[in-house]
């Protein structure tokens, strides 16, 4: 039987989004190995410092990426038969051989040949929670996922993977997914307020899945408007005008945040929406101007971001064991102190970028290539 035809949807792939996700990655990056601290006095010395540091705002952007595209890729497929297993199964040839194929790396051969460094070692008793995909509620307790820190957003991509479909499920129809993101990430607001009203740490606020779920929820109202054709017409004929208004309010919310830091009372509790919200824009703003096939192409369609971009996900998972296990060493073996000069600190960030992306390459083309090539049996 042919599929039915369905009204809003949408073709699979966007450039530009590509180029989104190497800026994302870039940032992250930059935020996750920077050595510039303590930070010398002088104002350039300081723009450098919360340069690197403001980064940390590519995880939210990665967030509202993944509820964009995974709403869209659900709405999408709602119709067809074993959409359910046919997006779970695709979600594991992805995500799972990189992930799984690098604990078993570090926590399964390195000591077994006994050269494991110490800095993945203090893990091995706790490596239940990476397993599991549970490292974002244990780090903060102590309990697992302290040597790859980084993977915390991994597992809230995980966990939204897993219950998102039933949102889908319950009601499929995208103005219902609409309405029902927005009450999702008005619930992510009023988790984090609560939390920091109730003295729960900044960690626990930052990784626990509830208080990141308004990122997620907010890209997945996105893709469900852009599926309504008559919001989507709204969306085109007044884009000046919301972005603006996005780009205003997060300008003003900068200033009374101080700059979004990364644990801020402010920032933890209305701060990270309002983030949200402009990187909402930002993909939508993206994803319009290549449905009407625009002839001036925006920043996000540069080739070297775009190429960024498709790696973005080995990037993600190298960069933070690269810099664990070499940073330190190499850069005292060498004489250098990027804690002290900013130069090396940029310089240091710049070749971890680049081996993250040289590593990532190889692992795509050699190793995750082969499960992803099984994808177009659950097409």
């Amino acid at each position: 039987m042919a599929r039915p035809t369905l009204i809003g949807t949408m073709r699979a792939h966007f450039p530009a989004l590509d180029g989104l996700r190497g800026l994302a990655v870039l940032i992250v990056i930059a935020h996750n190995t920077q050595m510039f601290e303590p930070t010398p006095p002088g104002l350039g010395n300081s723009l450098v410092f919360y340069f690197l540091n403001f980064g940390w705002m590519g995880v939210q952007l990665f967030f509202v990426l993944s509820g964009f595209l995974i709403t869209g890729i659900l709405l999408d497929t709602r119709c067809d038969a074993h959409w359910w297993r046919n997006f779970m199964v695709r979600r594991v040839l992805r995500i799972f051989p990189l992930y799984y194929g690098t604990l078993a790396f570090l926590f399964i051969v390195l000591p077994a040949l006994s050269i494991q460094p110490e800095v993945f070692a203090e893990d091995n008793s706790k490596q239940w929670a990476l397993w599991l995909y549970l490292s974002n509620w244990t780090e903060s307790w102590g309990l697992g996922g302290a040597s790859v820190p980084h993977f915390w957003s991994l597992a809230v991509e995980e966990q939204f993977y897993l219950i998102w479909p039933l949102l889908i499920l319950w009601r499929p129809r995208p103005a219902s997914v609409f309405f029902w993101s927005l009450l999702v990430a008005a619930g992510g607001i009023l988790t984090r307020i609560w939390m920091a009203n109730h003295h729960f740490s900044a960690q626990m606020i930052y990784s626990w899945t509830p208080c990141r779920m308004d990122a997620l929820a907010l890209g997945g109202a996105a893709a469900a408007a852009m599926r309504v054709p008559h919001w989507r017409a709204w969306l085109v004929q007044h884009r000046a005008a919301w972005l603006s208004v996005l780009w205003g309010g997060s300008m003003v919310a900068f200033v009374l945040t101080r700059g979004f830091p990364r644990v801020g009372v402010a920032d933890q509790t209305w701060g990270y929406s309002v983030l949200a919200l402009l990187f909402c824009g930002l993909v939508l703003s993206a994803t319009l101007n290549d449905t009407a096939h625009a002839p001036c192409r925006s920043i996000w369609h540069m080739k070297p971001l775009r190429f960024v971009g498709r790696y973005s996900y080995g990037m993600y998972v190298f960069h933070r064991l690269l810099h664990e296990v070499y940073s330190a060493a190499v850069m005292q073996r060498l004489g250098l102190t990027p804690a002290n000069s900013a130069g090396i600190a940029i310089a240091h960030v710049a070749v971890i970028t680049l081996s993250s992306l040289g590593l990532a390459i190889v692992s795509y083309h050699c190793y995750e290539l082969p499960f992803l090539r099984l994808k177009r049996y659950f097409a």
